[in-house]
């Protein structure tokens, strides 16, 4: 018994710890919730995963549409996405995906990277990759941020068959410092 005290306290000691050794903490960082005619409704949702804070932000437009806003730090900030359009028609070239993905990227904490030029890039890579919007598509871009270094973009783009409330899934993410 008096082992398992030990364990038990050097276990909690160390996850403490973890906590406050984090290069970035809420305090560095500005959530934003987005106000817009076309949303219907959002609530922020506090998480952790081990030694990472997650802070997400639930977004239901008028027309049916989700997203999904996660901010994930610690040692390193991770921003993802995931939007699920209630009409493929609103994602249904590259150009509609970019406007969704330089909004989305404006409500990261963390700013002053190269997020717009990577939308961009990842845009025009999915055009030269023939993006159709009934096929599955991806890209990434490894990028650089002044003060986190490494930096790495992706966007995922997937259909929903007929039997799915939305009609396409689309993921963009930004990871900032850190392993990727």
């Amino acid at each position: 018994m008096k082992n398992f005290f030990i364990i038990y306290l050097a276990c909690f000691s160390s996850l403490s710890y973890a906590d406050k050794d984090c290069d970035i903490s809420s305090k560095n960082l500005t959530f934003k919730t987005p106000k817009s005619s076309d949303i219907a409704n959002t609530f922020w949702q506090d998480d952790k995963d081990g030694y990472e804070t997650i802070k997400r932000l639930h977004i239901t437009y008028k027309d049916g549409s989700i997203a999904v806003l996660e901010h994930k730090f610690c040692s390193m900030y991770n921003f993802e996405v995931a939007y699920y359009a209630a009409d493929r028609e609103t994602v249904k070239n590259t150009d509609l995906i970019q406007k969704k993905g330089q909004y989305f990227f404006t409500y990261a904490s963390i700013q002053g990277g190269d997020q717009q030029e990577a939308i961009e890039t990842m845009a025009n890579n999915l055009d030269e990759k023939k993006f159709n919007p009934e096929k599955e598509a991806s890209t990434g871009y490894d990028g650089s941020h002044p003060r986190y270094g490494r930096a790495e973009y992706i966007i995922d783009y997937r259909p929903l068959d007929s039997a799915s409330i939305h009609e396409a899934a689309i993921t963009f993410y930004m990871g900032l410092g850190g392993m990727h």
